[in-house]
């Protein structure tokens, strides 16, 4: 098993990880995370700062997760997090708490502070028939981060597949990756 060498994170557990709990009866989110504007702090700072960034907020994800959840580096400035027998309500609670936890806590280096947000788009997913695909999990997700991102970035981004029909409202926004076209086989 490798590990990320900028985050210390291992970088085949979150899939196994995911694979397991789309296993159990209980609902599973998954979480894409994107350190906002991250090109700018390396071009502003130096990869150094970058990489001190990334393992901040490493930490402070890390920090904020019950001991059966799942962090991992998905390359670049993207993590992502898996949360075992998390509905949808927690789920969108635990995106804003990291979301905020992020946003509150710059790194400070001795010329001053690098202020990072960070950008989530989040599937939760059931087990039993129509159940999605790990890819469209993965899909959902990213297309959710997409919208979070476009929408102006320090914000969490909740897949059309997640909310019901007539949640429309609270600035809630929403994604929908494109529908399969063969039945899932996991």
């Amino acid at each position: 098993m490798a590990i990320d060498q900028k985050t210390l994170l291992f970088s085949l557990v979150i899939i196994n990880a995911l694979m397991a709990a789309r296993r159990s009866a209980f609902p599973v989110a998954f979480m894409m995370i994107d350190v906002d504007h991250f090109k700018r702090i390396n071009d502003t700072h130096g990869h150094p700062v970058g990489d001190e960034v990334l393992r901040r907020i490493a930490r402070l994800l890390a920090a904020r997760l019950r001991r059966c959840d799942v962090l991992g580096r998905d390359g670049g400035e993207e993590f992502c997090v898996i949360a075992p027998e998390t509905g949808l309500e927690g789920a969108r609670a635990l995106a804003e708490s990291l979301r905020e936890t992020v946003a509150a806590t710059p790194v400070v280096r001795e010329w001053g502070q690098v202020a990072t947000t960070i950008s989530v788009g989040l599937c939760v997913a059931r087990a039993g028939p129509g159940a999605l695909s790990l890819e469209e999990i993965l899909a959902n997700a990213d297309a959710a981060l997409y919208v979070a991102k476009q929408g102006g970035r320090n914000r969490v981004a909740v897949c059309a597949h997640c909310r019901p029909a007539d949640a429309a409202g609270d600035g809630e926004v929403a994604a929908r990756a494109p529908a399969r076209t063969e039945p899932a086989t996991s």
